[in-house]
C-alpha cells in the first residue's frame, strides 16, 4: 500500500528536492535477485543467502518520508493535501513550511498542533468560520495557542474571529456537513480571506488543507487559477483530476460563478514573484490594446 501511495505524488514532489525515486532501489534489487536467481538455481544456498541481503537495506528508505494524501504542488511555495497524519510530518518538515491553512470544520488533532508549535508553523483555522464548532469550549484553545497568528502585528489579516466563534445551531456535528452537495463547502468571504493569505509571501511556504483534500480546496484553488488566468476547462480539467468521481457540480459552479474583481490583491511587495510578473503582464497587455484603440 505504501508504494502506490508514494507514487502519485512523487511526480510532483520532484519537483520540491525530494528524490522522486524513492520506489527505483526495491525494484532495482528485486530484479537483480530475480536474474540471480535464475542463473543460479542450481546453487541454492548461495541464492538464498544473497537473497536475503538484497532486501535487508533499501527496504527502510522506501517509509520514511511519506507525503500527505493527494499532495502536490500548486504555485511555487503553495502545496494541497488531505489532512496530513503523524505519519506525513516528517515529509513536511521537508518543505520548511511556514503556514498551513485549514479549510475544514474539524478542529485538528492533537499531534498537528504540537507539530505546528514545535516547528514555528502558522496555523490559520479558516474552516471554523464555516459553521462554528458544536462545542465552544473545544475550540478556544486554537485561538489561545497560536498567539502568533493573532498577536502579529505585520499580520495583514484580521483574525479576531478566532475568538468568536459561535456554536452551530443546525448542524449537530461536522461529519454530517461533509456529506452535503446541495450549497457550495465554502462561502465567498472565506475563499476571499484564503486568497488573501495564498497572494501573500510573508505566509510562504503555505500547505492547504482539508480532511478529503478534494472539495473545499478544489473550490479555492479553481478561485486561485481564475486569477491566474486559466481558461474554464483547464481549472475543471484539474478540479476533476483530483476529485475523480467525487466532483461536486455546486463546487464548479462556485468556481464558475466567482467574480475575481471582488479581490482586494495585497500590497505589491507583498506579493509572490510569479503572481507581480503576472500582474505586469496584464497590465502590459492592457497599455497595448490601450495603445491601439
Amino acid at each position: 500500500m505504501t508504494s502506490s501511495h508514494l507514487a502519485p505524488p512523487s511526480a510532483s514532489s520532484s519537483k520540491i528536492g525530494t528524490s522522486p525515486s524513492v520506489s527505483s532501489p526495491l525494484q532495482q534489487s528485486s530484479s537483480a535477485s530475480s536474474s540471480h536467481s535464475h542463473s543460479h538455481s542450481h546453487s541454492h544456498h548461495h541464492h538464498h543467502h544473497h537473497h536475503h541481503s538484497t532486501l535487508s537495506a533499501p527496504i527502510p528508505t522506501a517509509a520514511l518520508v511519506e507525503p500527505p494524501s493527494l499532495f502536490a504542488s500548486v504555485a511555487p511555495q503553495i502545496y494541497r493535501s488531505a489532512t496530513p497524519t503523524p505519519s506525513n510530518h516528517s515529509f513536511l518538515r521537508t518543505l520548511q513550511l511556514r503556514t498551513i491553512l485549514s479549510l475544514t470544520a474539524e478542529l485538528p488533532s492533537p499531534s498537528l498542533t504540537t507539530f505546528c508549535k514545535k516547528n514555528g508553523i502558522k496555523f490559520l483555522h479558516f474552516g471554523l468560520r464555516r459553521w462554528g464548532t458544536p462545542d465552544l469550549s473545544s475550540s478556544t484553545p486554537i485561538a489561545t495557542s497560536f498567539p502568533s497568528t493573532v498577536d502579529d502585528p505585520d499580520a495583514p489579516l484580521d483574525l479576531s474571529f478566532l475568538h468568536t466563534i459561535s456554536p452551530a445551531t443546525t448542524f449537530s456535528t461536522p461529519s454530517t456537513i461533509n456529506t452535503s452537495t446541495s450549497s457550495p463547502t465554502l462561502t465567498e468571504e472565506l475563499v476571499k480571506d484564503s486568497l488573501q493569505v495564498l497572494l501573500t509571501s510573508s505566509y510562504h511556504p503555505v500547505l492547504v488543507t482539508d480532511t478529503s483534500g478534494i472539495h473545499e480546496i478544489g473550490v479555492l484553488l479553481g478561485c486561485l487559477r481564475k486569477l491566474q488566468r486559466w481558461n474554464f476547462a483547464t481549472i475543471l480539467l484539474e478540479y476533476r483530476h483530483f476529485a475523480g468521481n467525487r466532483a461536486r457540480a455546486t463546487n464548479e459552479r462556485f468556481v464558475e460563478m466567482f467574480d475575481t474583481d471582488l479581490i482586494a490583491y495585497p500590497e505589491r511587495d507583498a506579493l509572490p514573484t510569479w503572481f507581480r510578473e503576472q500582474i505586469d503582464a496584464d497590465d502590459a497587455q492592457l497599455d497595448a490594446v490601450n495603445a491601439c484603440s
